[in-house]
Parts: structure tokens; C-alpha cells; sequence
């Protein structure tokens, strides 16, 4: 195993025992992984269109922007009319969030490298800066395309249901946060890991991300 790939393993065995509720996760589903990394670009626009969408739909839509466009770059999608965006189903304000995302790829050519050299919480905090990122989609983004192991969402519509059904917390409930919080203790450094087994139980098609 090279330095950098995930032990899955080891991160299962470290859930079960911390956690007697995804030990049964873990025996039901088996080992569970991230997808590979995807150029970081293309990620970002993903995610944008994937903002309040099923994965299917978003799917659907980014797949029409693509073939719309010869080369999926910064420059092709920054000069892109917007009514190639709004024919692909995409709304006004992500169009503007993916130009805008598109511009900070031109304008900062080492941005990937930049990314990189960040900690989990200034990486956050940069993301969630630009434009059209917010936490939910930030944290996909570390998750998903930078495999940080220790990342968790409270914007995640399927992950809080889940919880909701497993350890009966309601992520919308101020006073249920004591709760939660005492399971991202419990669960770090893996949390990005326990989420992959939180949104498997509910059968959670995360494959386009």
C-alpha cells in the first residue's frame, strides 16, 4: 500500500469498534470507498449542479452541458452564452457560480497545488469564499475529490435522515447538535467514512459525485 492510499480497512475496523451502530453497517455493506479523484474542475461544476438535485437529475443535466461544449475547460465554460447553461437545465445563478468558478481556475493556474497545501479547516475556509460554495458543497469537494478522511456535512439532506433513523438526532434540532457532536468525536478521524456507511444505509446513489 503506497503512502497515500485509505487502509478502508483499517477505517471499518475503527468505526465498528467505536461505533456499535456502524459495526453493523460495516458487517451489512462490507469494505466501503471513495471514487477515484476526478480532475478538480470538473468536480467543482459537479457539485454546483448538483446543489438541491437527486444525483440522477444532476447526472442528467451535467451530462448535456458536456456535450455541449467541445473541450470541458475553464476557458470553453467562462466564454459560454447562457443559454447553453439554461437549455442544459441549469439555473441563471449556478451558471454565474460556474463562470465564477471557472475565472479562478484561469486566473490561478497552480490553484490544484494550492488546494493541496491547505489543513481541513483552511481549505474549508477558503472554499466556502468562493462564490456559490457553500458548506455542503465544500465539504463534498474534500470529501469526494480530495479524500480528507475527517470531513462531515450538516447540509446533507440524505446523510441527515439517516441519522435521524439510526440515532434518532435531528440535525435540525439545536438541541440534538450535543448529540451529534459526540458522534463526530466518536467516529473522528474516519467521519468522511462513516458518512460513505451513513448514506449506504438509506441506499444513497452517491456515484455521481
Amino acid at each position: 500500500m503506497s503512502k497515500n492510499e485509505i487502509d478502508y480497512k483499517l477505517c471499518a475496523n475503527y468505526l465498528s469498534k467505536r461505533d456499535s451502530k456502524l459495526e453493523q453497517l460495516v458487517r451489512k455493506h462490507g469494505i466501503v470507498k471513495l471514487p477515484p479523484k476526478e480532475d478538480p474542475f470538473t468536480k467543482f461544476i459537479k457539485i454546483i449542479v448538483n446543489q438541491q438535485l437527486s444525483n440522477k437529475a444532476a447526472s442528467t443535466i451535467f451530462s448535456r452541458l458536456q456535450s455541449r461544449i467541445s473541450t470541458f475547460n475553464p476557458t470553453n465554460i467562462k466564454k459560454l452564452d447562457n443559454n447553453i447553461f439554461r437549455e442544459a437545465g441549469i439555473s441563471k445563478q449556478k451558471a454565474s457560480y460556474i463562470k465564477n468558478v471557472a475565472k479562478i481556475f484561469i486566473d490561478n493556474k497552480e490553484i490544484k497545488k494550492h488546494l493541496d497545501s491547505l489543513d481541513d479547516l483552511k481549505l474549508e475556509k477558503f472554499l466556502t469564499s468562493i462564490k456559490g460554495l457553500g458548506q455542503w458543497s465544500s465539504s463534498m469537494y474534500m470529501m469526494f475529490n480530495m479524500h480528507r478522511l475527517d470531513m462531515f456535512t450538516y447540509g446533507d439532506v440524505a446523510l441527515n435522515k439517516s441519522i435521524k433513523r439510526i440515532y434518532n438526532i435531528d440535525v435540525k434540532n439545536k438541541s440534538d447538535i450535543p448529540k451529534l457532536k459526540k458522534l463526530e468525536i466518536l467516529w473522528s478521524p474516519y467521519k468522511t467514512i462513516a458518512c460513505l456507511y451513513l448514506w449506504k444505509y438509506i441506499d444513497s446513489d452517491e456515484s455521481f459525485l
